[in-house]
């Protein structure tokens, strides 16, 4: 080389490192010295309670504040950051833009010890690249480089990045951990518009992702609840574009954001552990007992949800069942109980009937990943209820009946639900194991006046708009397609074997309480004993009297009249304290529940509750207080 190429070669390296320090000083040199026209604040979120101890140490100022609903963090001026950094080992590796915000937000990666176990394992992007393409081949190492400091801790194998750019990939089994960047496990159309901004990243408008398959653990955005992505064993796909695909230069920060909520889902050991650290720390009758001598199996489960479940399991139900627990997965089919020394769960299953209710949203505040269809109440054991009034399974025995499966992938949310519906359970089961029917009817009743007392209160409140009415009008119309549909079930079901029926009714007719069925029309009129009801304020018993509880089959509905007498309350001559004049009674948030248990033809189920409601009062409501003018009985 002559000295007019050597000089020519130093002049270009020379313009590739001034280009590239001013790249630096353009992204990163303000959140040390600040800039005209910019914030002065830098705002970091997601930092350890062990990480804010150390700058409290340290004495570096920072402020406690939100970068909106739900995205708390902290702020720092430019000064205490560049300090913050240097006492974290932590790395900025991109700024999100104010956006009009009174703040910079800066992702930070931080450089923990690795494991030296680890040092056998490498993190590579697959594919090839034209052997000129430097700079590709520099994106491709700081990808390969985020994705190892960010899942290596966890995953503990190789990792293989796939760029798919929109192309579904099937879950690979090699024993690696494959990440599909812009992927699906399934072959799905794209065409989900991801919120304007996710994890405190600006997102382009128009621009479309996938969706959820449904096939794997979802990734959730914790403020919008939007699903970044999905794990499928050791396969995590994520449903955002974020890597250019003709140089491979990522978002980098948005990548790792994401990684790091998959990181919380990966060490699953690490997060039960927690979770049961803090189950017994808040519930101190969760005590430290020695349950190896119990096993917990499975059938039909498998896996994480095995994992999850068994765990959460061990910790909070076998102390108290003082059993080996079997776990079975119904997938919507029904389970007879089993008495043979076990504790039984049946997820997805009841002693009778089949699913026929629309899930809620939440339960016991947890958010569903998977919403499904549930079992009614089958009115066979003690009702597990949560706080908003959704009957969440029953205890029938030794046996749990689910009426969902609430766990369908071992994710940490359904972790939490699954811990708060098991500590439910251990309330429960003792005395469930040995409640007869008068403590099961009791507390059926009981809920059922909550839910009417709740459902009135909140009417009451409720101002309803023209939009409110306009929805009412369009669910009305598309009800009223469906009933077309439901009248050729109804012909199919009036259709029935003779001997069906006559089983149905022989069931019936064995009910406590019930003296007669007969059939008039398209009624079925099931009469009952005298019925009495306990006054809650003073312990008195009233009768009330006989009935006739007229099932109307081609309606699903169902009324409540008197024999014996009618009492002067709320709304005239009552036929019971919630029942008016006309047989009709508040329903609540159960009032659905009828006419999907006559429709499924679980006629027992439905009798059995119309009795239990009308031997519970609320004193409270302005029907119910008029329970005082029944006489009480003898």
């Amino acid at each position: 080389m002559n000295e007019f190429q050597q000089t020519l070669a130093l002049a270009g390296t020379g313009v590739f490192i001034v280009a590239g320090l001013l790249a630096f000083a353009q992204h990163y040199l303000h959140l040390f010295f600040g800039r005209p026209g910019t914030p002065a604040q830098v705002f970091v979120r997601w930092l350890t309670e062990e990480q804010k101890e150390k700058l409290r140490l340290a004495s570096i100022p920072y402020t406690q504040t939100s970068a909106g609903a739900g995205e708390d963090g902290v702020s720092f001026s430019p000064q205490s950051f560049a300090r913050a950094k240097r006492l974290l080992k932590a790395r900025v590796v991109e700024v999100f833009p104010s956006s009009g915000r009174a703040f910079e937000e800066a992702v930070l990666a931080f450089g923990e010890r690795r494991d030296p176990a680890l040092s056998g394992f490498r993190t590579e992007v697959a594919g090839s690249l034209k052997w000129y393409d430097l700079k590709g081949r520099l994106n491709r190492r700081r990808l390969a480089a985020l994705v190892d400091d960010a899942l290596m801790p966890s995953v503990k194998k190789d990792i293989v990045v796939h760029l798919k750019n929109g192309q579904p990939a099937a879950p690979a089994t090699d024993g690696k951990f494959h990440l599909y960047l812009f992927s699906t496990p399934q072959n799905l159309a794209g065409g989900v518009h991801p919120p304007q901004r996710l994890m405190g990243a600006q997102m382009s408008t128009g621009q479309t992702v996938f969706g959820a398959s449904g096939t794997g653990v979802p990734i959730i955005e914790p403020n919008t609840n939007f699903a970044l992505g999905e794990l499928v064993d050791s396969n995590l796909y994520v449903h955002l574009d974020l890597v250019t695909r003709k140089n491979l230069k990522a978002r980098a920060g948005l990548l790792l954001r994401i990684l790091q909520q998959v990181h919380g889902e990966l060490a699953a050991d690490k997060f039960l552990e927690d979770l049961i650290a803090s189950v017994k720390a808040e519930n101190q009758a969760v005590e430290n007992a020695d349950t190896s001598e119990f096993r917990v199996e499975g059938e039909g489960i498998t896996g994480r949800r095995l994992v999850v479940l068994s765990s959460l399991v061990r910790e909070i139900l076998t102390p108290v069942v003082n059993s080996n627990v079997i776990i079975r997965d119904c997938n919507g089919l029904n389970a007879t109980p089993v008495n043979d020394g076990n504790f039984r769960i049946f997820m997805h299953s009841s002693p009778i009937g089949a699913p026929c209710l629309t899930a809620p949203e939440r339960v016991w505040g947890h958010r569903m990943l998977k919403r499904e269809t549930a079992f009614a109440p089958s009115a066979h054991g003690m009702p597990l209820i949560d706080d908003n009034g959704f009957i969440v399974g029953e205890i029938v025995g030794r046996n749990l009946y689910l009426h969902m499966h609430y766990v369908h992938f071992g994710a940490k949310m359904e972790a939490a639900l699954a811990a708060k519906l098991l500590l439910e359970v251990r309330k429960e089961v003792q005395g469930a194991v040995d409640a007869d029917n008068s403590v099961i009817t009791r507390k059926v009743a009981d809920h059922y006046v909550q839910e009417c007392t709740r459902q009135f209160n909140a009417g009451k409140s409720k101002k309803v708009s023209a939009s409110d009415l306009n929805t009412a009008q369009a669910t009305f119309h598309e009800h009223l397609k469906g009933a077309l549909l439901e009248e050729f079930d109804y012909l199919r079901l009036q259709a029935a074997p003779a001997e069906e029926i006559g089983r149905e009714f022989d069931e019936l007719t064995t009910l406590a309480n019930v003296n007669g069925v007969r059939v008039d029309g398209n009624l079925i009129v099931v009469s009952t004993d005298v019925l009495y009801c306990v006054n809650p304020n003073t312990g008195l018993r009233h009768e009330i009297g006989a009935f006739d509880i007229h099932i109307d089959i081609s309606t699903n509905m169902i009324k409540w009249f008197n024999k014996t007498r009618k009492v002067p309350g709320g709304n005239g001559n009552m036929n019971a304290p919630h029942v008016d004049p006309n047989g009709n009674a508040c329903m609540g948030n159960t009032r659905d529940l009828f006419p999907q248990l006559i429709h499924k033809r679980e006629l027992a189920s439905a009798v059995q509750l119309a009795i239990a409601f009308v031997e519970s009062v609320n004193v409270a409501d302005n029907w119910g207080a008029y329970i005082t003018s029944w006489p009480v009985a003898r």
